[in-house]
């Protein structure tokens, strides 16, 4: 009886951080690799891939966090106001990124391609 308690207790925590977890949206991006006019909700969380590493994100701006696999948050670039269009970037490895939204909003265009 014991063992059977022990076992059923090991089951369920081992299963809640996968209930808790939450659940990664993607993107639908076009054959150029960017999407436009994305309406997004404070604390969704998007799955970005880098299948190759030179990769460059770049949004218009918005309010996100990006961070790397391994949890770390990796600093977004801006473009200078003076230049026109403000606009948020980030260079990619290979591998996944989690892209945090911070405010709902709509993000004007979205791009994950090769840097120009």
């Amino acid at each position: 009886m014991k063992q059977l308690i022990i076992s059923t207790l090991t089951a369920m925590l081992l299963a809640s951080p996968a209930l808790a977890a939450p659940k990664l949206k993607t993107f639908s991006l076009d054959e150029t690799g960017c999407a436009e006019n994305v309406s997004v909700k404070k604390g969704e969380r998007y799955r970005i891939s880098a299948k190759r590493s030179g990769l460059v994100l770049s949004l218009s701006d918005g309010s996100v966090t990006l961070y790397n696999a391994a949890g770390k948050m990796v600093r977004l670039e801006h473009t200078a106001p003076d230049e026109g269009e403000y606009r948020q970037f980030a260079a990619l490895n290979k591998g996944n990124y989690v892209l945090k939204i911070n405010k709902s909003q709509i993000i004007q265009d979205l791009c994950v391609n090769a840097a120009n």
